[in-house]
């Protein structure tokens, strides 16, 4: 069964993070019948992201601070924005974050994935998303 992560979404196997359509404390209103807009989901990733980063630099034993001059981010305060959901970091500075972090870089490529581009994250990493072999043209 599925453990519950904060804010009581339950994270699915290999650490996937199911959303709901809506946040829990909209059920049972008006609004609880809509779905989230595509941008209201982001920044619902985007957040759950940032508690993620926390914990990992947390885990590490590491002040925004120290991150920020691991991972050679001029204004320490860029940590705080990443773990409020405010901003990604970028794809060329992955490598860095995952030293610092001191994760895996392919588990930490994969996550990330998953939080800023869920639609690339299902395509590469999902069996159930990887196109049928095609023919040849030849055959």
């Amino acid at each position: 069964m599925a453990r519950i992560a904060r804010k009581g979404y339950p994270i699915l196997a290999q650490g996937a993070l199911w959303l709901p359509s809506v946040p829990a404390k909209w059920a049972g209103s008006r609004v609880g019948t809509a779905k989230l807009t595509q941008k209201q989901r982001a920044h619902l990733l985007r957040k759950e992201a940032g508690r993620w980063l926390r914990e990992l630099r947390k885990r590490c034993g590491l002040s925004q601070r120290e991150l920020a001059d691991k991972v050679g981010a001029e204004i320490y305060t860029l940590i705080s924005q990443l773990e409020h959901g405010r901003g990604l970091i970028p794809p060329d500075r992955y490598l860095v974050w995952a030293d610092a972090l001191e994760i895996e870089p392919s588990k930490f490529v994969r996550r990330l994935t998953y939080y800023y581009d869920p639609v690339t994250y299902k395509i590469v990493f999902q069996d159930h998303a990887r196109p049928k072999r095609l023919k040849s043209a030849f055959e």
